[in-house]
């Protein structure tokens, strides 16, 4: 199954210079953490001097240090570590949800173009007897395989949304509320490309 993940790459540039630097937020995240230089080359794939020659160069390119290393101490962030750190959170805080969005966008405008039939539909919804009959009977009659996880009925949406599942189960009541259910699930809904179907009505009784 296609997924499209757009990432940020941050970038500094000095004016007047052709040099230029991205600078691994991970890494420093891991390191305000852990306090350990390992362990950010371990989370970021990379070997323990390539993180240090990396930490080295924005130094220079700087002027001024991300991390402070006391023996017998490990590693942690200076005020400008800790500045950087904080002002990639509040990028990815801003920007996530949209290039999120865009990505599945994206994938939904490609994947017509490349004739693969899906051997997994990923579901999410509330427990129900009914979505539980619903993944038996896709793999007995069309051999399709169900990935199921029972969410919350809102969260449910938002895995929608966010490209997490590819079918959303949710429940609406009856009576005066319904109007209010069906409006809190349109926020979460895109009329080009998402579909609404009927799939069960369920009487409860009194539970006590």
């Amino acid at each position: 199954m296609l997924h499209i993940e757009i990432e940020t790459v941050w970038r500094f540039h000095k004016e007047g210079s052709p040099q230029s630097v991205v600078v691994m937020l991970g890494v420093l995240n891991e390191l305000r953490k852990t306090g350990k230089i390992t362990s950010a080359a371990r989370d970021a794939g990379l070997s323990y001097r390539h993180v240090w020659n990396l930490i080295e160069q924005w130094t220079q390119f700087f002027g001024v240090p991300l991390i402070e290393t006391q023996r017998g101490k490990g590693s942690r962030l200076t005020p400008f570590g800790e500045k950087l750190v904080w002002a990639g959170e509040r990028m990815q805080a801003r920007l996530g949800p949209q290039l999120e969005n865009l990505a599945q966008e994206l994938a939904t405008e490609i994947k017509p173009f490349l004739h693969q039939r899906p051997s997994v539909i990923r579901v999410h919804a509330s427990h129900g007897f009914a979505v539980a009959k619903l993944r038996e009977l896709l793999d007995r009659e069309s051999g399709i395989g169900v990935d199921l996880r029972y969410v919350s009925n809102q969260h449910s949406l938002v895995s929608l949304a966010q490209g997490a599942c590819d079918l959303s189960g949710v429940h609406l009541p009856r009576g005066e509320l319904r109007a209010q259910g069906i409006q809190a699930c349109k926020e979460w809904l895109d009329p080009r490309q998402d579909r609404i179907i009927s799939f069960v009505t369920r009487e409860m009784g009194l539970m006590v």
